[in-house]
C-alpha cells in the first residue's frame, strides 16, 4: 500500500515512525476516517474541519490546510487505484510545534446483505466518561473500543453500545445510535458522552427534512425496548438498520424511516461527490 506521510508518497512498508514521538509513544493524536466512492472521498471538508477542531482540543500543531489535504487524498487513492473503501487521516503529534500527518486507504465496505439483514447491538462492559476531552474527538486512542467491539463479536453481536456515568445511553463503539418511536426520532445527546458524528449530523439534517420532529437528550438503559425501529450511523456505513439489540428483535424488512433515510443518505453522498468533482 502507497500512503502520504509530510508530503510525500510512500511504500508503507517504508514508513518509520520515532519511538519517542508523543504521537507513538503515547497515543497522541487524532483521526477521521472518510468514505471512498467512484474514487472521491465522501464530505471531505466536513471531515477535514473536525479534523482541525480535534486537533485545537488535542493540542496538535497542524499546519497542512484543506487544499493541501485534498490534494494530498487524491494522490494517495490515484497511487493505490482505489474506487470504494476509505481514507484515513491521521494528525500525531511529533512535538509541541509540530506533528506527522499520515493518509492511508483500506477497501472494507458494507455489502447489501449486511444492510438487509441489520446488524446486531449489545451493551458495553464499560462506561463512558461523558466529563473527558477525549470522548469528543477522534482521538487514536481506539483501544477500548476495540476491545469492547471483540468481547461484543465473542458473545454473537457486532457492535457495542456504550452507556455513560450517569446511566443514559451514549454511542457505539464505531457509531452513533437513533430510535424511531412513531413520528419522532430519538438520538442521545452529545452531552451524554459521545462524537457528534458526520453522519449523525447529516441522519438529523435528513430527519428534519422528512418533518419528523428529532429528540435529543438523555435515555435510560432500556429506551430500546420500546422501540418501533433502530439504526446507527457512521461515515462509512451511512444509515445502518439494527436486527437486534441484546435480547429484542426487529425485522427489518418492516422498517420504514430507516429505509427511507438509508436511501436519502446515499443521494446526499451522490450530491457530494458531483459537487467534489467540480
Amino acid at each position: 500500500m502507497n500512503i502520504y506521510i509530510n508530503g510525500e508518497i510512500i511504500e508503507s512498508r517504508d514508513l518509520i515512525f520515532s519511538p519517542l514521538s508523543s504521537g507513538t509513544a503515547h497515543g497522541w493524536g487524532v483521526f477521521e476516517t472518510i468514505k471512498l466512492v467512484e474514487g472521491k472521498p465522501v464530505f471531505l471538508r466536513e471531515h477535514f474541519s473536525r479534523l482541525q477542531k480535534s486537533c485545537i482540543v488535542a493540542g496538535i500543531a497542524m499546519k497542512e490546510n484543506f487544499d493541501s489535504i485534498r490534494q494530498s487524498c487524491e494522490s494517495v487513492i490515484i497511487e493505490n487505484r482505489l474506487s470504494r473503501g476509505f481514507l484515513k487521516i491521521m494528525c500525531l503529534k511529533r512535538n509541541e510545534d509540530s506533528s506527522d500527518v499520515v493518509i492511508s486507504v483500506g477497501e472494507k465496505i458494507y455489502g447489501e446483505d449486511v444492510y438487509n439483514r441489520g446488524l446486531k447491538l449489545c451493551y458495553a462492559g464499560v462506561l463512558k466518561n461523558e466529563n473527558s476531552d477525549l470522548t469528543y474527538i477522534k482521538s487514536t486512542n481506539y483501544m477500548e473500543n476495540m476491545l469492547q467491539i471483540a468481547r461484543a463479536r465473542e458473545k454473537g453481536y457486532e457492535e457495542p453500545i456504550f452507556i455513560n456515568s450517569r446511566g443514559e445511553l451514549s454511542e457505539g463503539a464505531v457509531s452513533n445510535i437513533f430510535f424511531v418511536k412513531g413520528a419522532k426520532i430519538f438520538t442521545p445527546s452529545v452531552e451524554c458522552g459521545l462524537l457528534a458524528g458526520i453522519a449523525r449530523e447529516k441522519a438529523i439534517t435528513l430527519c428534519r427534512q422528512l418533518d419528523m420532529e428529532v429528540v435529543q437528550g438523555g435515555f435510560a438503559k432500556d429506551f430500546y425496548k420500546t422501540s418501533d425501529e433502530i439504526f446507527i450511523t457512521n461515515s462509512l456505513m451511512g444509515v445502518m438498520p439494527v436486527c437486534l439489540f441484546e435480547e429484542k428483535i426487529f425485522n427489518v424488512g418492516s422498517f420504514d424511516i430507516t429505509w427511507k433515510l438509508n436511501g436519502l443518505f446515499n443521494g446526499m453522498e451522490n450530491t457530494d461527490i458531483e459537487i467534489y468533482k467540480r
